[in-house]
């Protein structure tokens, strides 16, 4: 099974991917993706960012298009390659 690490790549130079810091600090999610070499930059959210995208657990995926629209919403565990390719897909088709 492929990871979001590995789908992502081809989409790096259409689509931005930002691990936003939920219940860890920043460093510890800095040294989870040193480790894991998951892809995107990693972040602090910032002002109600968290509670304005009902953010309620870990792991949640949030795609959000060059219009600002929501596109892609799943939880912890949810998910899956072919799912992510077509999110990515449709991202970077909006930014066109």
């Amino acid at each position: 099974m492929r990871s979001l690490t590995e789908v992502y790549p081809p989409f790096k130079d259409q689509v931005d991917f930002y691990a936003v810091a939920f219940n860890e600090s920043l460093n510890e999610l800095q040294t989870y993706q040193n480790d894991s070499g998951h892809a995107g930059t990693v972040a602090r959210s910032a002002g109600n960012m968290i509670r304005d995208f009902r953010v309620t657990q870990q792991s949640t995926k949030i795609a959000i298009d060059a219009n600002g629209v929501i596109i892609y919403r799943v939880g912890l565990g949810r998910g899956g390659a072919s799912e992510w390719t077509n999110v990515f897909q449709q991202l970077a088709n909006s930014a066109q």
